[in-house]
């Protein structure tokens, strides 16, 4: 996983409070970060770090696209390791339960998700680094792919969330 520096501290702890920069230090451990886990704030640095790939195995054409690391850690083989990022900040809301929110309606099982909302928790400047970082991401995939990026986006929380159940076709 990659971790989101700031201008002057590659974990950016320096914009947590010390209880949340503990944290994340020892998350990231001792070692000092490899080329692959320092997630790039520049657009020129993230077409030198990352790629644009199709996900084959994927039936959700939406999100057949994925970010993936140009370097990746293991590269004595041809796997594709999709970028992950370590993101912080305060759980506003979450729905992670095995089966999310199904209702138990066999009707309504294509529609239930798990999901999460990510606050800054009145840390404005740390999570405001976050998010411009995330939209370098945003306008490498848009430059790549060729769709356009609307704006730059700030929003004061970040929704996540993924499908609980997947469609698969009836074998004869």
């Amino acid at each position: 996983m990659a971790f989101i520096p700031s201008k002057h501290n590659s974990l950016a702890t320096d914009l947590w409070p010390p209880p949340h920069s503990e944290k994340i230090s020892a998350r990231a451990g001792p070692h000092d970060l490899q080329r692959w886990e320092r997630y790039p704030c520049e657009l020129e640095d993230m077409c030198k770090w990352a790629l644009v790939a199709k996900d084959k195995s994927t039936m959700d054409k939406s999100r057949e696209n994925i970010i993936v690391y140009r370097n990746p850690p293991d590269c004595t083989s041809n796997v594709l390791y999709p970028v992950s990022v370590h993101l912080y900040g305060c759980l506003q809301n979450f729905t992670v339960g095995k089966f999310g929110n199904w209702d138990g309606n066999p009707f309504t099982a294509k529609r239930a998700i798990q999901s999460l909302t990510l606050t800054s928790g009145g840390h404005r400047e740390a999570w405001r680094n976050q998010l411009e970082a995330l939209n370098v991401a945003s306008a490498f995939a848009s430059r790549t792919l060729q769709i356009p990026l609307h704006r730059a986006h700030f929003p004061s929380q970040l929704y996540f969330q993924r499908k609980v159940f997947q469609q698969v076709a009836v074998v004869s």
